[in-house]
């Protein structure tokens, strides 16, 4: 109700307001540009949109969106992104090494990949949260990573269920071993 009547009070000012909040989501609803800061440095400034479209690197990915990006271990070998066994990408040219690919939890499909889409390696079910409209599913992967997915709440799972996971492939976000992201040569 108060970030309501605080967004109310600035549209009906129409000055220039700073809101200080560790809270996302009050930044997200009430900012026309946020400042990221960490340890007294700015991580990166923007629209709410801008930050959660093109996060700057991990801490970022992680502070913006809930719930927060999952972060995934993998490797690009010979230029293809690698998950486990799995190759996601063909070749990408990037730099052979350890990245971390991001995959927001409403990106995420509890299904096989179609057209347009990169299959993750399949999921076990960990822990199934209806939440009425919606649902988070827990999965962990064969190789032990764990991911969150948001779906649509008329989805079932049980806990246990091996679950095959897709992302649309304009989604996912790629971050270099020292968490900044990487701008592929595509864009």
């Amino acid at each position: 109700h108060m970030r309501v009547e605080i967004l109310k009070l600035h549209q009906r000012l129409n000055n220039t307001m700073v809101y200080v909040t560790h809270d996302q989501v009050e930044a997200m609803t009430l900012a026309d540009r946020i400042v990221v800061f960490r340890d007294g440095r700015v991580e990166q400034i923007g629209t709410p949109l801008e930050l959660y479209r093109k996060p700057a690197n991990t801490f970022v990915a992680r502070f913006i969106g809930s719930p927060s990006m999952n972060l995934l271990d993998v490797q690009v070998e010979h230029g293809a992104i690698r998950l486990g066994e799995r190759e996601l990408t063909e070749r990408i040219g990037l730099a052979d090494g350890s990245y971390q690919l991001g995959v927001r939890p409403e990106h995420l499909s509890a299904s096989a990949a179609g057209h347009d889409m990169i299959a993750l390696p399949d999921g076990t079910v960990q822990v199934f949260e209806h939440l009425g409209g919606e649902s988070y599913a827990h999965f962990v992967l064969d190789d032990g990573q764990e991911v969150v997915a948001k779906l649509d709440g008329d989805i079932e799972l049980a806990p246990g269920q091996r679950v095959p996971l897709a992302v649309p492939a304009n989604r996912p976000h790629l971050f270099d071993g020292q968490g900044q992201r990487v701008i592929l040569q595509d864009g």
